[in-house]
């Protein structure tokens, strides 16, 4: 097991055949970057431009688009929505897992948050 965040990336589902993928874990510096937004506004921009790391997700055209903080802005709320509750749920993991390593209980197979 390694102490350092994972480089590994999740697949997040959007539908005809459409996915960004995002980091299975986040390190200390990217918790950091994120929780140190002043609005919530803020931490959410900045949650989705630092977390989704590649995506297929298609223009009107039919083409994909760059992955840059303008594109990832410019896409529709009910797919930023899904987005979020998915990266939500990651740093809400490493969360707990946080506190059960601060609480000196090993992370363990069967008390691990997964």
């Amino acid at each position: 097991m390694s102490r350092f965040a994972s480089k590994k990336l999740q697949t997040i589902d959007l539908g005809d055949g459409e996915w960004v993928k995002i980091p299975t874990a986040l390190s200390y510096a990217e918790v950091l970057e994120l929780t140190s937004a002043k609005t919530e506004m803020e931490m959410s921009k900045v949650m989705l431009v630092r977390c989704i790391r590649e995506w297929k997700i298609k223009d009107e055209d039919g083409n994909i688009p760059e992955l840059n903080e303008e594109n990832i802005l410019n896409l529709d709320v009910q797919t930023i929505t899904l987005i979020s509750q998915e990266i939500t749920k990651l740093m809400t993991n490493n969360q707990d897992k946080k506190k059960l390593q601060e609480s000196n209980m090993p992370v363990t197979e069967s008390n691990e948050i997964k």
